[in-house]
């Protein structure tokens, strides 16, 4: 059998063979297997065969003579080779029938393979809703559990981040420690940040239960080239988890007293004498020696090595930058409870003390409100601003939500006295753009200092009526108001005590069933007069709340509506309200428990 490729040389006119190249050329394979050559490779073969490709398929029947079958060049040698044959646009005696048969065939083709494809699907079958809880996580965990040490470090890291944030009753025990032991094996690996990032995750997974890696991680940190690459963030960091490291301490020896924080701001000269005496007190009342010595030793790294430089890096901060700084400080103290974080607020405020001057006054009610949520009285810089709220010049454009918020810190630290009077007049001017948020603090700060003998009965007075006035203005939006904002709004009448009486509500509803509305007020209040100028009552003001509630009903989640339970079982003269909030709060307000403090 003669190969594909096996070239032939006609040495003599033959006539069997030229009939037989006759029947090649015009047999229906030789053409379609032409058309696909063609189709799919036509660009390259034009490009290949510049110089020399074989003429059209007419030029063929010039190797032969059609009457006698003689081969008219009989030393010419050629290729059996179907890719080069090929058809032009010009010609007339195979395109037409060529083009037809090969669009049948690819319509045919076309419509076999969409049949076949209609007749493979195969539906999706829907995840079970145990997957992740029974099969995907316990295979992750085996696998993390036998295989931890051979992950890249970082890959180790985010793997212990995120098994960190799952709920502990989900968390084994055999993995936590899996992740410890590898992140003590791959200790040199890590760098200051991921160090930073180690102590804070290997506390939330494993506590102090191996004190082993935070020897590790601190041996790590004294390293000179790991210690010279630490930033002013990964100092903060570090004097976080040291904080945390040691209220933990605290707790695991039975003390849940939180560490005193009366220590008072000293000269800067003077200040490293007591900065650490918040960690001091702890570590020196630790009973287990390991933990002692571990504590110790953060404490004299902290103080030694860290404070010193964050101090020196801090001045480079300007003041906006050390108000977020302390800002964060107390989001976080609130978050995890912690208050141990006096040595770095004390840096902090020494420098915010010292820029002063070119502190603006937002900032100033900024690290007020901080160091409220902090839970750390700082008389000085306290006097100062004070002092500032005095000026009329400064305090002329004052945003209102900033003195809402300055106005209930300064009513924590019990120096309301000294601030309200210069700020009524610009309370007064604010009282319509106050949010419902600013109305629930001003109404706390009223009902706070009620008794309070030292701020004068008249100023008190000017702060009831601005809060009524905003609570008037709020009524013609209600219906705009989201949940949250009704929440507060609900909070600033319990305050006020802008609710009727039982009674009198009571009465109203008996009214409005017989279609003659009765609003009437068996206990007078002060402000009722400002109330009835605006064409309102205290039952106005109710109806109008619940009907915005009921509105709303069902976009209310269950914290809100707790907090709205709980106010109202706290307060004596609001209980009455839980009988008409919406039916479908009703199994909620029954299981309501409240909190224990």
């Amino acid at each position: 059998m003669m190969k594909r490729h096996q070239l032939i040389e006609f040495t003599k006119p033959d006539r069997l063979v030229c009939s037989l190249f006759r029947q090649l050329v015009d047999s229906e394979q030789c053409l379609i297997a032409a058309s696909h050559s063609i189709t799919s490779k036509r660009r390259v073969h034009e490009q290949s065969t510049q110089g020399s490709r074989s003429g059209p398929l007419n030029d063929l029947g010039g190797l032969y003579n059609s009457r006698n079958g003689h081969c008219l060049y009989p030393n010419f040698r050629f290729a059996r080779s179907y890719s080069t044959v090929r058809t032009e646009k010009d010609s007339d005696v195979y395109a037409g029938k060529h083009n037809d048969h090969v669009s049948k065939e690819a319509a045919r083709e076309k419509s076999l393979t969409k049949k076949e494809v209609d007749a493979n699907i195969v539906l999706r079958q829907p995840i079970p809703k145990n997957f992740i809880r029974e099969t995907y996580l316990p295979h992750l965990e085996h696998n993390v559990a036998y295989n931890a040490h051979k992950f890249p470090p970082a890959v180790v890291l985010q793997i212990a981040i995120a098994y960190s944030k799952l709920p502990a009753f989900i968390r084994q025990r055999a993995i936590e420690d899996s992740l410890v032991e590898t992140f003590i094996y791959r200790m040199v690996d890590y760098t200051a940040s991921d160090c930073v990032q180690l102590l804070n995750t290997s506390l939330q997974l494993q506590g102090l239960r191996n004190l082993k890696v935070y020897r590790e991680v601190l041996k790590r940190l004294q390293d000179k080239h790991v210690f010279g690459s630490i930033t002013v963030l990964n100092r903060l960091g570090l004097v976080r988890n040291i904080s945390r490291i040691l209220q933990r301490a605290q707790v695991l020896q039975g003390e849940s007293q939180q560490a005193p924080l009366e220590v008072e701001m000293l000269d800067l000269k003077k200040y490293r004498a007591s900065i650490l005496k918040p960690w001091t007190v702890i570590t020196s009342g630790l009973r287990c020696n390991d933990l002692k010595k571990l504590c110790t030793d953060l404490v004299d790294f902290g103080g030694d090595s860290v404070l010193p430089q964050l101090e020196f890096e801090l001045q480079s901060f300007d003041s906006n930058e050390l108000s977020d700084l302390l800002g964060v400080f107390a989001e976080r103290a609130e978050r995890d409870s912690a208050k141990l974080d006096f040595p770095v607020i004390a840096i902090l405020m020494q420098r915010i003390i010292e820029l002063h001057d070119q502190t603006p006054l937002s900032n100033k009610l900024a690290n007020v409100c901080s160091l409220c949520r902090l839970g750390t009285a700082h008389d000085q810089y306290l006097t100062m601003v004070a002092n500032e709220l005095r000026n009329p010049l400064l305090v002329n454009n004052i945003f209102h939500r900033h003195l809402a918020r300055a106005l209930w810190a300064f009513s924590r630290f019990d120096m309301l006295g000294t601030v309200l009077e210069p700020l009524l007049p610009h309370l007064e001017r604010n009282a319509l753009y106050f949010e419902p948020s600013s109305m629930a603090r001003l109404s706390q700060i009223y009902r706070g200092e009620y008794d309070n003998v030292n701020i004068p009965r008249a100023h008190l007075d000017g702060l009831r009526d601005v809060v009524v006035r905003n609570a008037l203005f709020m009524l013609g939006k209600l219906e705009k108001y989201s949940p949250k904002d009704l929440l507060f709004f609900y909070t600033g009448l319990c305050y006020m005590h802008l609710l009727p009486e039982p009674a009198d509500f009571s009465s109203f509803l008996t009214s409005k069933d017989s279609g003659i509305l009765r609003y009437a007020e068996s206990s007078p209040q002060d402000f009722d007069t400002m109330l009835q100028s605006k064409g309102y009552t205290r039952t106005h003001i109710l109806e109008l709340f619940l009907a915005a509630v009921e509105k709303l009903e069902d976009e209310f989640d269950l914290s809100e509506i707790q907090r709205i339970v709980f106010i109202s079982k706290s307060m004596p003269h609001a209980e009455f309200v839980l009988e008409h909030l919406p039916k479908s709060w009703s199994k909620i307000i029954e299981e309501y428990e409240e909190p224990k403090l």
